[in-house]
C-alpha cells in the first residue's frame, strides 16, 4: 500500500517546519541586530568623545585669547627724569634709559660714580634675562593690564625685586620696584619716573 503524507494528514508537522523557519530567523536576525547596535552605540561614544575634545580645544584657545596684552604705548625709547625718582637706599644714577619693544627691553643706568650698568629681558614665551645675571638668576613677566606690567627677579627661590611698571599717561612712565637685597639688609621701595624720548 502506498501511503502518502501530507501536511493536512499530520498538522503538526507544518507548525514544526514553520517554527524551525521562524526559530532560524531568529538565530539570524536578533544577533545581527545586537552587532548593528553595538556598532551604532561605539560610534557614538567615538562621536561624544571627538566633541568633548573639540569642546575643550574652543575653550583653551578662548582663554589663549583672552589673556591681557602689553598696550604698544610702551614701546620707544624712555629717558630717566633723576629728579623725580627715589632709589631708597640706593645713590642715584646721574642717567638712565630703557628702550622697550615687542620682544622686551633693555635698559642702561649710569652710576653716580660713572659706572655703566646695561641688562636687557627677552619676554617672547616667557622671561629671559640677558646680560648681568649669574646662571641662579631668573624671571617672571606678567601683564596685570594692559597698561600695568609685572617683572619678578628671582635669585634661585628667593624673589630679588618685584617691579609695577605703569604708563601714567602716553608719554610718561611709573615703575615701583621692591627690592630685596642679596646683602641680607632690609628691604626697599624704588620709585622712578621715565619720560619717553621724543625724536
Amino acid at each position: 500500500m502506498n501511503w502518502r503524507i501530507t501536511s493536512q494528514a499530520v498538522p503538526h508537522l507544518r507548525e514544526t517546519r514553520s517554527s524551525r523557519v521562524i526559530n532560524h530567523h531568529h538565530r539570524v536576525d536578533i544577533p545581527a541586530a545586537d552587532v548593528l547596535l553595538k556598532s551604532l552605540a561605539h560610534r557614538e561614544r567615538a562621536v561624544m568623545k571627538f566633541l568633548h575634545l573639540l569642546t575643550g580645544i574652543v575653550l583653551l584657545g578662548a582663554i589663549a585669547g583672552g589673556q591681557q596684552r602689553v598696550d604698544p604705548a610702551f614701546y620707544g625709547i624712555w629717558t630717566l627724569n633723576v629728579a623725580k625718582s627715589d632709589f631708597g637706599r640706593s645713590p642715584k644714577p646721574t642717567a638712565g634709559a630703557v628702550n622697550w619693544g615687542a620682544h622686551g627691553w633693555v635698559l642702561s643706568i649710569v652710576a653716580a660714580d660713572g659706572g655703566v650698568y646695561a641688562d636687557a629681558v627677552a619676554t617672547d614665551g616667557g622671561c629671559a634675562l640677558v646680560g648681568a645675571f649669574s646662571s641662579d638668576f631668573s624671571c617672571k613677566f606678567e601683564v596685570v593690564a594692559p597698561r600695568h606690567l609685572r617683572f619678578t627677579l628671582l635669585q634661585g627661590s628667593m624673589v630679588r625685586r618685584v617691579g609695577d611698571i605703569e604708563l601714567l599717561s602716553d608719554d610718561i612712565t611709573q615703575t615701583t620696584h621692591q627690592i630685596t637685597p642679596s646683602s641680607n639688609g632690609p628691604s626697599y621701595v624704588e620709585k622712578t619716573i621715565w619720560e619717553r624720548q621724543r625724536k
